[in-house]
């Protein structure tokens, strides 16, 4: 008898844990998503910035009048950075409540961006992400890959 409660034990005690290692695991990869998501935004932000300098354009007419190169690197990315906010918004909403309420008000300061071509904030809201996502690229890059950190 004995033995047969210890193995009903052993059974539903394996069960148990590999039931909460299967959740464990699956809330660990949507915050990786999550993560990469926002890396994903924030690159496209940089590039931007990069493309942009010092005076950033307000409006599609003040983009058309960048140099070419500038123009189509900033048009480019301003396409790109679209989708990769669809997925930035689907790796929101399935993230833990305290990490949508971090994640969502950024999501929302990209709209301007996206929509109306205001690239005057563009600095201020990568600002506003990079501490999100600093950390988080070293869990998600290669090593060789990883920036340096400061002391």
């Amino acid at each position: 008898m004995n033995a047969v409660l210890g193995a009903l034990a052993g059974a539903a005690a394996t069960a148990l844990f590999g039931a909460f290692l299967s959740y464990f695991n699956y809330r660990r990869q949507r915050r990786r998503l999550l993560d990469i998501a926002a890396l994903r935004c924030l690159d496209r932000l940089r590039k931007i910035e990069a493309a942009c300098g010092e005076q950033p354009p307000r409006n599609d007419a003040e983009i058309e009048r960048l140099p070419d190169a500038q123009r189509k690197t900033v048009r480019n990315e301003l396409r790109y950075l679209g989708g990769d906010l669809d997925g930035y918004l689907e790796s929101i909403g399935s993230a833990w409540p305290r990490e949508r309420s971090n994640h969502f008000p950024l999501y929302e300061k990209f709209r301007p961006i996206v929509i109306g071509h205001d690239l005057g904030t563009v600095s201020s809201v990568a600002s506003e992400l990079e501490p999100f996502t600093f950390g988080r690229q070293f869990r998600i890059l290669p090593a060789e890959a990883r920036p340096e950190r400061e002391p």
